[in-house]
């Protein structure tokens, strides 16, 4: 037991916990779209909606000091085959990067930002 509680404080303390609640997103290409995304710590993913309408599941694959990855794959509906990738730096309060969209052979790159709950910016270092 207090070999868990050891290794949890260090996990915490080098910024290693994962983020927590929900994340408000802003997704730039030619206009920027908004959305929401909700942590699901269980399952380690996000259950995203954005402004538009559209709804997904997003995997989270790195949340750490300099570097956040989250994927998203939809294997069905009307966006079925799109593939994005987001890559990006917490910064305080915020994660600002780039995102790759993938679909039907084009590729678009854009901008991403996400202002983080109280939560994940608390596990910040």
């Amino acid at each position: 037991m207090r070999f868990v509680a050891v290794l949890l404080v260090l996990l915490i303390s080098f910024g290693w916990a994962q983020p927590a609640g929900e994340w408000k997103v802003t997704e730039r290409f030619e206009v920027p779209m908004q959305g929401t995304w909700m942590h699901q710590p269980a399952t380690q993913t996000f259950q995203a909606r954005w402004k538009n309408g559209s709804a997904a599941t997003l995997r989270l694959e790195r949340f750490e000091p300099e570097s956040v990855v989250i994927t998203r794959y939809d294997d069905s509906g009307p966006t079925a085959g799109l593939r994005v990738r987001y890559e990006g730096r917490r910064q305080g309060p915020s994660v600002q990067g780039t995102v790759l969209w993938s679909w039907s052979d084009q590729v678009r790159r854009g901008t991403w930002s996400a202002v983080l709950p109280a939560e994940a910016e608390a596990t910040a270092p």
